[in-house]
C-alpha cells in the first residue's frame, strides 16, 4: 500500500507480548488512518462500558497515509476512552515524533494491558522491546525525554512521555513529546499512566512511499504558493497561535473570568506582537512545515526568570491569561511550561483554576476548602500553586485534577453552573455567544467540547478556511442554517485532515476539499475526488457517533452550560448576546436531519447501512 508501512505493532502490557501484524488493505480504504482508523479499532476492541482507566481501554498511537510524505505534516493521533468524558477520546500532537513512527515502519502502535511495574517501549525499526522504567517514574516529561536519550545513547531518538500528572492519574493529563508538542485533550496520559507506561521511544530508518512522486512535488508547490499569499498563515508565522488573540477581542470573543464576558480589558498586553517583543527567543516549526508557528520563549523576571518555555499558546494565553483575569505574559508563560513538564492539558487545567476562581467569588468554594489560598480574580502566585497542585493531585488540586463537571459534581451548591464544559470536556479559547457557529462545534463534537473538530472558528472570526470557501464574511453573531451547512461540511472535511494525518492549521488555511483529495490520491494511488473526502469524514464521524451512543450520549447531552443561554455578554464588541434556546434546538433538529440521525441524535440504521457500517448494528 502506497502511503502506508503495512503493519501495526500490539504490545500487551501484562504479559510483555509484542505482536506485529498487517494492516488490512481494506480497513486503510474505509478510515484512512489517524482519528479515523483509530476510532475503528476502539469500536471493536475496547467493550460497552469499559473503565477507561481499567485493563480493558486501550491506546491506539496512529500515524496517516500523508504522515512522513513531502506535503507538510508531522502529526500523530493517539485514540482511547477519555477518562475525562467517559466517551470516546482523541488526541493530536505535531512535531516529529509520529513520522519516526512511520519510519520504523508502524502506522499503528496498539498499546493494551496492565504492566505489573513502570516501563517504557523502544522501538528502533524491527527492534521492540520493554525496558524498565522505575527510575522515571517521578520525572517530568522533559527529565523523561532527556534520560531516554542519553540511556538509548542517541540524542535523535523521539520520545513521547508523560509526567507526574500522568502517574497520579490527572483526568485531563497529556502526552508530551519533542519537548513541548502535546497529545493534550480528554485524558490520554492519564490511560498511558494507568498502564504504568511512563513513554514510548521512537527510532526510524525508513521512508514512505508513494504512488506518483511528481504530482506530490506538484501538489506541494501549490500548497507554497497558497500558504505565502494567505495573510493568517502569515500572522502564525510571526506571532504563532497567539495571533488569534487580536482576532477574537476584536469581536470580544476572548473567553473571560470563566466565561462571564469576552471582553478582556488588558487583552494586547497578553497578544501576539506582546509575545513577540518581550519573551521570544526563536520560531520552531514541525516536520515538513514552512509556518513555524511554534515558539520558543524565555521568562524574564521573577522568582522563574530564565525558565525556558516551548509557547506559549494561544489557548494558554487565554485560559491562564484573560479566562483567570490575569494580564501578566510571564505568568501565562510559567504555567503554560509547568502544565507540559507535568503533562496536563492546559485548556481544561486552566479553565479548571477560572472555575475554582468563580466559586470562590460566588462564595461556593471557602478559602478553608482552598488550602487557605486567595483565589482572587488574576492572583498569578495562586495560578502557579494551583497548576503544582493540580499536577500533584495535593489538596484543593486533588478535586481540580478530576475535570470540572465532576468537581462540580462533588462540590454541590449550585457549583455545575460555573463547569465551562460539554460532555466533560472543557471549552477553548472562543465564547460562543459572540461566535455562535462554535456553539454548533461545542455542542456536537464526538469528544466533547472541542474546538477544532471543525474550522468554524475561521468562519466565525470572520476569516476565511479554504475547506468551505465562502463569497463573503460569515456573520459571528448569527446561528442559522447556513451556519449548519457549514458545521456538517466542516466536521466531514477536518476529520479527514485529522484522519491523514494533517496540521489542521495548515490545512484549514490551506487545503480545498479538491486539493485534499488529490493529495490523498496522489500519495496512494486510490482515486478519490471532493465528493469522497467528504464520504469518508461521514462515515469516520458516524462511527464515533456511534461509539458515543453506545456509551449513552444521545440529544440531551448536544448542548451548553445555562450561562450561554440565560446571561448576555455584558460589554465589548458583542455586548449584549446571548444565544436563544428555541433557535439552537432548532438548529439541532436541522442538523440531525441534513447527517441522517433521529430527533434524538441516534444515527438511523438507514445511514449506518448508507455509510457501510452496518457490521456495528450487530
Amino acid at each position: 500500500m502506497k502511503g502506508y508501512a503495512g503493519k501495526i505493532l500490539r504490545v500487551d502490557l501484562t504479559t510483555g507480548r509484542i505482536r506485529k501484524e498487517g494492516l488490512p488493505p481494506e480497513l486503510a480504504r474505509k478510515f484512512l488512518g489517524g482519528v479515523g482508523l483509530g476510532s475503528y479499532l476502539l469500536y471493536r476492541e475496547v467493550p460497552p462500558g469499559a473503565d477507561p482507566l481499567g485493563e480493558a481501554n486501550k491506546l491506539f498511537f496512529c500515524t496517516g497515509p500523508l504522515t512522513g510524505t513531502r506535503i507538510p505534516t508531522g502529526r500523530y493521533v493517539v485514540v482511547f476512552k477519555s477518562p475525562l468524558t467517559s466517551i470516546l477520546g482523541w488526541s493530536s500532537s505535531a512535531g516529529h515524533w509520529g513520522p519516526e513512527l512511520k519510519f520504523a515502519g508502524y502506522d499503528v502502535l496498539i498499546v493494551e494491558g496492565v504492566s505489573p511495574r513502570p516501563v517504557y517501549l523502544w522501538i528502533d525499526d524491527d527492534f521492540v522491546e520493554l525496558r524498565p522504567a522505575d527510575h522515571l517514574w517521578g520525572t517530568t516529561t522533559s527529565q523523561a525525554q532527556h534520560r531516554i536519550r542519553e540511556e538509548l545513547g542517541d540524542q535523535e531518538v523521539r520520545v513521547a512521555a508523560i509526567g507526574p500528572a500522568g502517574e497520579r492519574l490527572v483526568r485531563f493529563a497529556s502526552i508530551i513529546n519533542d519537548e513541548g508538542r502535546a497529545a493534550g485533550r480528554a485524558g490520554a496520559g492519564a490511560v498511558m499512566g494507568s498502564k504504568r507506561l511512563k513513554a514510548v521511544a521512537v527510532r526510524g530508518h525508513g521512508g514512505v512511499e508513494v504512488a506518483d512522486p511528481e504530482r506530490v512535488s506538484e501538489l506541494v508547490g501549490r500548497m507554497y504558493e497558497i500558504w505565502k499569499s494567505e495573510p493568517f498563515v502569515r500572522s502564525l508565522h510571526l506571532y504563532g497561535t497567539d495571533a488569534m488573540t487580536s482576532f477574537t477581542s476584536g469581536i470580544a470573543a476572548f473567553p473571560t473570568r470563566n466565561f462571564q464576558s469576552g471582553w478582556f480589558e488588558e487583552w494586547e498586553k497578553l497578544s501576539g506582537p506582546t509575545l513577540s517583543r518581550t519573551l521570544l527567543v526563536k520560531r520552531v516549526g514541525c516536520f515538513g512545515c514552512p509556518i513555524a508557528c511554534g515558539r520558543v520563549s524565555v521568562v524574564r523576571s521573577g522568582p522563574y526568570r530564565g525558565m525556558v518555555v516551548w509557547g506559549p499558546e494561544y489557548e494558554h494565553v487565554n485560559t491562564f491569561g484573560a479566562g483567570c483575569g490575569n494580564s501578566d505574559l510571564e505568568t501565562v508563560a510559567v504555567c503554560h511550561q509547568l502544565v507540559n513538564e507535568y503533562g496536563m492539558d492546559g485548556i481544561s487545567c486552566g479553565r479548571a483554576i477560572s472555575f475554582a476562581m468563580e466559586c470562590y467569588e460566588k462564595g461556593i468554594l471557602r478559602k478553608e476548602e482552598a488550602d487557605g489560598l486567595d483565589l482572587s480574580w488574576g492572583n498569578r502566585e495562586t495560578m502557579v500553586e494551583l497548576v503544582k497542585r493540580i499536577g500533584e493531585r495535593r489538596g484543593i488540586g486533588d478535586l481540580l485534577a478530576e475535570g470540572t463537571r465532576r468537581a462540580a459534581q462533588r462540590l454541590g451548591r449550585g457549583a455545575e453552573r460555573y463547569a465551562m464544559q460539554t460532555k466533560g470536556l472543557e471549552y477553548a479559547g472562543y465564547e460562543p455567544r459572540a461566535m455562535k457557529g462554535m456553539a454548533l462545534t461545542y455542542a456536537l463534537g464526538n469528544r466533547g467540547g472541542c474546538h477544532i473538530t471543525t474550522g468554524m472558528l475561521y468562519l466565525d472570526i470572520g476569516t476565511m478556511t479554504w475547506m468551505y470557501p465562502v463569497d463573503s464574511p460569515m456573520d459571528p453573531q448569527a446561528l442559522d442554517r447556513e451556519k449548519v451547512r457549514a458545521e456538517v461540511a466542516l466536521e466531514r472535511r477536518y476529520t479527514v485532515v485529522e484522519s491523514a494525518v494533517l496540521c489542521k492549521f495548515f490545512a484549514g488555511i490551506v487545503f480545498t476539499p479538491e486539493l485534499m483529495a488529490s493529495s490523498l490520491s496522489a500519495v496512494t494511488g486510490w482515486e478519490m475526488d471532493a465528493a469522497g473526502v467528504d464520504r469518508l469524514g461521514e462515515r469516520i464521524w458516524t462511527l464515533q457517533r456511534l461509539f458515543n451512543v453506545r456509551e449513552g450520549i444521545s440529544r440531551k447531552d448536544d448542548t451548553l452550560p445555562d450561562r450561554f443561554f440565560t446571561e448576555p455578554l455584558p460589554d465589548g464588541f458583542s455586548q449584549g448576546q446571548v444565544l436563544d434556546r428555541k433557535t439552537f434546538e432548532e438548529m439541532l433538529d436541522a442538523y440531525y436531519e441534513m447527517v441522517g440521525w433521529d430527533r434524538n441524535g441516534i444515527p438511523t440504521r438507514e445511514k449506518v447501512r448508507e455509510l457501510g457500517l452496518e457490521e456495528l448494528l450487530a
